[in-house]
């Protein structure tokens, strides 16, 4: 417990730190990136207190205070990614924001590749979570082809298996299970939310898009395409922040993966303040806006 609120801590202090000491590359993002500095400072601080205090509502606090951690750090690593986009500027034929944003989305992946070779425990981990995803809908069509799933992530896995905890070894010896007979309103019913999921997935990632080319219009079919690149790129970059570190947090924070992955629809609200930030920052560099700050 100690461990997992001083690594928060810990991330809290060095990410504020970088933020305060990088240079401003953005008018419109200036305030934010301070007001995201000192929050999250903020939350780890709460967050502290709350385990110290016997008599606090500490699991409301936890559980209110763990979307907007995670969003507030997605945050600061856009804005990061931002300042080094700057940088590169001069030798990359690219505006800040579309550098930024490709750095974001190479650096979620690699990260992946580098945590595993490194740490051994990533598919290990998302294998363990998609597990219990499975328990819940054992004998149903989903349950075995989330079972499928982690028995998949199980094997990305570069950990030894003699050194696999037991839960792991359960996922191998367990076989696709009959499936019960369900009935047609239980199969629509099914599908239909496996569909909705589908559909307010995708739409997370086209709603940039979307937002961006109503708010940006332009006749101009090249002007158009790379909005609508940046646009997806932006939209991966976020939420593929917000993945990694919602893995980095249930690892090594206070919270577990099952708690981080309740209150999704936090999750998207706090992204869409991100979302609206770097809208704002992409009029402002074009010119559209120019009383915001």
């Amino acid at each position: 417990m100690e461990s997992a609120v001083d690594y928060e801590i810990t991330v809290a202090a060095l990410i504020a730190t970088a933020l305060l000491i990088s240079p401003g590359v953005s008018q419109v993002l200036t305030i934010p990136t301070i007001g995201a500095a000192l929050l999250l400072l903020l939350l780890t601080l709460l967050r502290r207190m709350a385990l110290i205090n016997p008599h606090s509502r500490q699991d409301w606090i936890m559980s209110r205070s763990t979307p907007l951690l995670v969003v507030t750090t997605t945050y600061s690593f856009l804005y990061l990614s931002l300042v080094v986009g700057s940088y590169l500027t001069p030798i990359v034929p690219a505006t800040p924001l579309s550098i930024a944003m490709t750095l974001c989305v190479v650096a979620a992946l690699l990260s992946v590749v580098l945590y595993e070779i490194l740490y051994r425990d990533f598919f290990l981990l998302m294998s363990l979570h998609v597990w219990n995803v499975h328990l819940n809908s054992r004998g149903t069509p989903f349950g075995n082809e989330v079972l499928a799933m982690s028995k998949t992530l199980l094997e990305r896995s570069v950990l030894p298996e003699d050194e696999y905890p037991p839960q792991a070894r359960r996922i191998q010896e367990t076989g696709l299970a009959d499936t019960e007979e369900q009935s047609l309103g239980e199969r629509i019913g099914s599908r239909l939310g496996v569909a909705l999921g589908a559909a307010a997935f995708t739409g997370v990632f086209l709603l940039p898009m979307a937002a961006a080319t109503f708010v940006f219009p332009t006749s101009s079919v090249v002007q158009t395409t790379k909005i609508t690149v940046l646009s997806l790129l932006f939209a991966l970059a976020t939420n593929y922040s917000i993945v990694s570190t919602r893995f980095l947090y249930g690892r090594y924070g206070r919270d577990d993966f099952g708690e981080l992955s309740s209150n999704k629809w936090r999750y998207v609200q706090y992204s869409l303040v991100v979302y609206v930030l770097f809208g704002l920052h992409f009029a402002y560099e074009r010119g559209l806006v120019t009383n915001l700050v």
